[in-house]
């Protein structure tokens, strides 16, 4: 217990749990979580609960309870409460309290902002200090996207378009059929529906209309009462394309017929299966017919099985985990708005980008006539992809003597940078040959082992990510010498040599290609029939309130190693922060490419480039200024110290201006403090 009073000031150090107006008083102090305190007007006898350092008191007296050391567990208690009741999705948890614990001895109370990536909702990514608005930071982005989710998957947008999925008597049409809900489920509940043939007739049927155009994946969750037998169906403009489903012992499919490219069932638990169909249609109606026996379109009245959860997907593999709707279609993933914390780097950093759009069809289906095969074949759906589903292909080589390859020819600007991409893992066939092939830039890959062979042509830049269960990430960066580009894969019975007699059996898997304009891979972009584009992550604040400083700023960033340069950026802010006076501190690349800051200060631009960090490593950077000085370090290290003529009286905004002249950021945290540190403290921050 300490009393603090105008000429009793706090401790420095000290953090204080509750405050207690022994006086009417006006008290300021640094709250640890949550807003501070500043010249608040309180009576006698008021108590104030929280996590508090510097306290002060203008007038009166207060007794403040010491709380001893200041504990994450705790801090983070109030910043998941906040979090929680404004909507946010809070992910990364021990990677958030592990970055944010080494700070509460000094800086956190120290910092006016503090931001490692882990709240976020649509169009907010959440600081943890300050839990207010003047925390909040504006992100758009319009169009969705994909990330590598906490699994360590690539997760896409995926969406129901069926309406009320599981509200079967609304914009469902039954006929000679009624539905029954509270029924026991498959997941436990009693949210299931008896579907019974009511009426005599030619058929018992349940149905919607719904969009439905090309290759898509109806699903639901079915299980057996008086009769065992049931059929999907779609109606195609007149085509009857169907499916019979046994739902008695361990489920079977019966016969399948019309545009069905496949069926599959799945026990579910609780007696219920999982039926799904894949097809190929632009069908107006999806329907369920009860039925007595396979292939049989026949019923009696009073027949009966119970269903629970339709879906209707873009799918050419089968089901998607369920998604729920009601009177709309629902998206769920990185969807348009949405921030993405990427995990990559093992704790998320928050992925911004440049708009990119692919430009390679039908990008996970490689049996699509699309691609152009050679002295091979494709496997389509033959093992788990990197986002979890198995929906990866195979290229197997057959048995002539020559090349075993597969290639797509796209139409693009001449003389332009381009970067092809695709994920590849071992099936028989260690080294592959990925070109490009109309000027015949190539590098040679071992699916096996990981290693790069030998390379030829006009090659700018290639790469390869390792990601779980012996997947890669390959990217290959050429110039264009036509309008015709070509991608292509082939298998490789050792480094640089692709003509051989293949077995019918080898192979390699293959998974999510991409074309882009660009000089480095961004993040996978599905496509099927035509391109897609991904508009650029943006982040953009005006602060409400103001943070003043005391003629001084210090700013602190850390990146993953999926940082990627792009070009010197010699006028652009990039990503940065803007004072009130046009001032700006921004982080950018140069032509190394190494990460760098930039100072401008009364309208002159101070360029640190001789940081020596590669801007694809992990890096944790620094710049400190005053009215008269500028420092940088980075990793620990002193970079660069100047003399500049600067006025920070208060930061304004953040803003990023993430372009391909500019590159992609992973951002993993963000501090500003209303004054210059030490360089001391500067060294520590960026050691930590």
């Amino acid at each position: 217990m300490r009393t603090i009073s105008t000429t009793q000031a706090y401790v420095e150090g000290e953090y204080y749990r509750v405050l207690v107006a022994t006086e009417d008083s006006t008290v300021s102090a640094t709250s640890m979580v949550g807003d501070d305190l500043v010249e608040v007007d309180v009576f006698a006898g008021t108590t104030i609960y929280g996590l508090f350092t510097a306290v002060s008191v203008s007038l009166g007296e207060v007794t403040a309870y010491l709380a001893g050391r200041t504990d994450i567990d705790d801090v983070w208690a109030y910043i998941r409460a906040y979090g929680e009741a404004n909507g946010a999705v809070i992910e990364g948890e021990d990677c958030a309290k592990a970055a944010i614990s080494p700070l509460l001895d000094k800086y956190y109370a120290q910092a006016s902002l503090v931001m490692v990536p882990s709240l976020y909702k649509t169009s907010i990514v959440y600081s943890e200090r300050p839990l207010s608005t003047d925390g909040q930071l504006t992100f758009t982005r319009a169009s969705d996207a994909t990330r590598v989710n906490s699994s360590g998957l690539i997760e896409k947008v995926r969406t129901n378009l069926l309406l009320q999925s599981n509200q079967f008597d609304t914009t469902w049409t039954t006929f000679n059929t009624s539905v029954t809900s509270g029924q026991s489920g498959y997941d436990g509940s009693n949210n299931a529906w008896l579907l019974e043939a009511d009426t005599a007739g030619s058929s018992a049927s349940f149905n919607q209309g719904a969009s439905i155009s090309g290759v898509m994946t109806a699903s639901v969750y079915a299980k057996e009462g008086t009769t065992n037998w049931f059929r999907f169906s779609i109606n195609d403009a007149g085509i009857n394309s169907r499916a019979w489903f046994d739902l008695s012992g361990s489920g079977a499919v019966g016969n399948t017929n019309g545009n069905i490219i496949d069926a599959k069932i799945e026990s579910a638990g609780n007696g219920y299966f999982r039926c799904s169909i894949t097809f190929n249609s632009t069908a107006a109606n999806l329907l369920l017919f009860i039925t007595d026996g396979n292939n049989s379109v026949s019923y009696s009245v009073g027949d009966n099985i119970y269903i629970q959860n339709a879906q209707l997907e873009v799918s050419d593999f089968g089901p998607t985990d369920y998604i729920p709707t009601t009177t709309a279609a629902v998206s769920v993933g990185p969807v348009s708005g949405l921030p993405r914390l990427d995990y990559s780097g093992g704790c998320p950093s928050l992925l911004l980008e440049p708009q990119r759009t692919n430009l390679a069809l039908y990008s996970e289906q490689f049996d699509n006539a699309a691609w152009t095969k050679s002295g091979a074949t494709v496997t389509a759906n033959a093992t788990t992809s990197p986002d979890g589903y198995a929906n990866a292909d195979k290229l197997v080589e057959d048995t002539s003597t020559g090349g075993h390859q597969i290639q797509q020819i796209v139409t693009v600007s001449a003389a332009t940078v381009y970067t092809i991409s695709v994920f590849v893992k071992y099936a028989g066939r260690e080294w592959i040959r990925f070109t490009d092939a109309q000027s015949s830039n190539r590098i040679h890959f071992n699916t096996l082992t990981g290693v790069f062979g030998t390379s030829a042509g006009t090659v700018i830049d290639y790469n390869s990510t390792t990601l779980g269960d012996g997947w890669y990430k390959l990217s290959l960066t050429t110039t264009s010498v036509g309008t015709a580009y070509t991608p292509r894969i082939t298998l490789a019975e050792a480094d640089n040599d692709v003509a051989y007699t293949g077995d019918g059996t080898s192979g390699v898997y293959i998974y999510g290609a991409q074309l882009e304009a660009g000089a480095y891979a961004t993040s996978y972009i599905p496509t099927l029939g035509a391109a897609v584009t991904r508009g650029a992550d943006d982040m953009d604040t005006t602060f409400a309130s103001a943070f003043a400083t005391d003629g001084g700023a210090t700013w602190f960033l850390e990146f993953d190693g999926n940082t990627t340069p792009a070009v010197n950026q010699t006028t652009a802010l990039g990503f940065g922060l803007l004072f009130a006076s046009g001032d700006r501190l921004s982080y950018n690349h140069n032509t190394v490419p190494e990460h760098r800051i930039r100072v401008t200060a009364d309208g002159t631009p101070y360029y640190i480039a001789a940081t020596g960090l590669n801007a694809n490593t992990n890096a944790k950077l620094v710049v400190s200024v005053t009215a008269s000085t500028y420092v940088v370090y980075a990793n620990g290290t002193q970079m660069d110290t100047d003399s500049i003529v600067g006025d920070w009286g208060s930061l304004t905004e953040f803003e990023t201006a993430i372009t391909d002249n500019f590159g992609a950021l992973g951002v993993k945290q963000m501090i500003f403090f209303p004054t210059a540190l030490s360089n001391a403290d500067l060294a520590r921050l960026t050691s930590l």
